[in-house]
């Protein structure tokens, strides 16, 4: 983690591309410059934190949860079915609706919590290259959408350069090739709500 990153001294190569983008004016509206690179940092320091916590934690761990959690939420999903079942079918002690209960709403959470959970064991057992690395890209994309407007795109004037300054701000001296984590930012990105979207953000304290 870069020790300055939380100071007001330090400069930083995300800090410049976020410039050249106000000053081109490809920050989304009401960004302030000053504004636009401190979110950067921050965006910075959150990917930095998840990347390692997938490096700390090998994919099986994540499978195993993932599995677990499916199940449950499955059998929660099918225990709210029968109850809902059971009060279309008990008319005389029934005084309220399901929507009254909420059982619709909690059988539907919990329908797609399992579904999602079920998703991430199929897509993220795949060797799909280097897991921190692509977290640490996904993370950044989220940002960048909510810096810029945009969605990320290739090419070393965009997205791609912002997230070579990055991992050069993270201590790495090492050229990388990030197209194919790029690719998998895109899909997830793709796939997201915008309740979604606002969410992951949310939790990386990004917004």
């Amino acid at each position: 983690m870069p020790t300055s990153i939380d100071g007001p001294t330090g400069q930083f190569a995300i800090d410049e591309i976020i410039r050249t983008e106000h000053a081109n004016r490809r920050l989304a509206p009401d960004w302030q410059l000053s504004d636009a690179v401190r979110f950067g940092r921050r965006a910075l320091v959150a990917a930095i934190k998840v990347a390692k916590s997938f490096e700390r934690t090998p994919l099986d761990r994540y499978l195993e949860y993932w599995r677990g959690e499916a199940e449950r939420a499955e059998r929660a999903r099918e225990a709210l079915q029968a109850l809902i079942n059971y009060w279309k079918v008990n008319h005389e002690v029934r005084v309220m609706k399901d929507a009254d209960f909420g059982l619709t709403v909690a059988h539907d959470v919990c329908a797609a919590l399992a579904k999602q959970s079920s998703e991430n064991v199929r897509t993220q057992g795949r060797n799909e290259g280097d897991r921190p690395k692509r977290e640490f890209v996904l993370r950044l994309a989220v940002a960048w959408m909510l810096l810029t407007g945009r969605p990320p795109a290739g090419g070393k004037d965009t997205f791609l350069g912002f997230v070579d300054a990055a991992w050069l701000d993270a201590g790495f001296a090492n050229e990388e090739d990030f197209t194919r984590s790029l690719q998998f930012a895109q899909k997830r990105l793709k796939k997201m709500s915008g309740a979604d979207f606002i969410t992951e953000a949310s939790l990386l304290g990004l917004v």
